[in-house]
């Protein structure tokens, strides 16, 4: 994974436009870590909205830069929507 950062675990602590910028702190995970992101133009309502989502339902994101590029995931959510239905609800009993 040479070029790849991966801090999971993170939580957004706030959010917001800044002209066409969109901005977002994070801080949490496991190495304790505080920062913030800044996409250059990269202002849509529907992306402040999702951070805005995480931010107030605390949820966990994973950030991953390669290179110059920052993504952040709901690796919960992406796992969840990865797997077949029956494996978030096993039945309640196993037979043979």
């Amino acid at each position: 994974m040479d070029g790849v950062e991966i801090l999971q675990g993170l939580r957004v602590y706030s959010c917001g436009s800044d002209g066409a910028d969109l901005v977002v702190s994070l801080y949490g995970g496991h190495t304790c870590a505080c920062g913030s992101v800044r996409w250059e133009g990269g202002m849509a309502r529907s992306r402040l909205r999702q951070l805005r989502r995480w931010r107030d339902e605390g949820t966990l994101v994973t950030y991953v830069r390669r290179g110059s590029m920052v993504t952040l995931v709901d690796e919960d959510a992406l796992i969840r929507g990865a797997l077949p239905d029956w494996a978030s609800s096993p039945p309640d009993a196993i037979t043979s």
